[in-house]
Formats: structure tokens, sequence, C-alpha cells
């Protein structure tokens, strides 16, 4: 059997892997200080403008601010000194009743405007 460029191609293409996105909650609108996130796998980063925010990550502010913008079109302020984590953040893009953005307050404050999911459903929005 003869092979074709594009059968290779298509094997290629099927084996690759693909990055989800699944699991971005948002991005770093604003950041004074060094604010860090520690994601579930333990690892800390420093969150800079542009840095995405995962769900399942602590974010801590310590001396600065940071804003973050959802993908839901939320966006929240945290105060200086605070801990936020993320404990489940779903939103692909469209309301099918499977959104939900679920954050604990550990320790300081924040401000917060509500995006789709806290308009649409707001028992999905903690």
């Amino acid at each position: 059997m003869k092979a074709y460029p594009f059968n290779i191609a298509l094997v290629l293409a099927l084996t690759i892997s693909v990055p989800s996105y699944a699991g971005i909650a948002g991005s770093v609108a604003f950041a004074t200080g060094n604010p860090t996130a520690l994601s579930q796998d333990g690892k800390s980063r420093i969150l800079q403008s542009g840095k995405k925010i995962l769900s399942g990550d602590t974010i801590t502010t310590v001396g600065g601010l940071l804003q973050i913008r959802f993908t839901d079109g939320s966006f929240m302020s945290l105060d200086q000194n605070s801990k936020l984590k993320i404990d489940r953040y779903n939103y692909q893009g469209k309301v099918d009743g499977k959104e939900k953005q679920i954050l604990s307050l550990v320790k300081g404050g924040f401000r917060t405007v509500t995006g789709i999911i806290g308009k649409k459903h707001r028992d999905n929005y903690q």
C-alpha cells in the first residue's frame, strides 16, 4: 500500500497533544508587588499582567494588589495581604448550565463585579 503525505499528516495531527484550556479561569489584568499563584500540583509562580490564572490556584498578595479578569467577564481586585483559593472554575464560552465559579477568601479582602456566571446562574457563583 502506497503511503500518501496527507495520511502521515493526519496521523501526526491526531497523535500530537493539543493543550487544554478548560482549566484557565482568567488572567492578570494588573499586579503590583509580587503576587503569587500556587497550583494544585504545588508549583508556585509569580503573577504579572497577562499571566493565566487556573482553576485550583491559590493566589496570595503580599504588599501589592492584583486584579483578575475571569473568562466569563467577571472582574476581581484583591487587596494587599490577601489569600484567595479558586476552588472550582468552569466556563467554556457559553451558557449551558455547566458554568461554575466557587472561590474561598482565606484572608484579606476583595471587590468583584460578576460576569456571566453570576448573572445567569447565581447558584453556581459562590
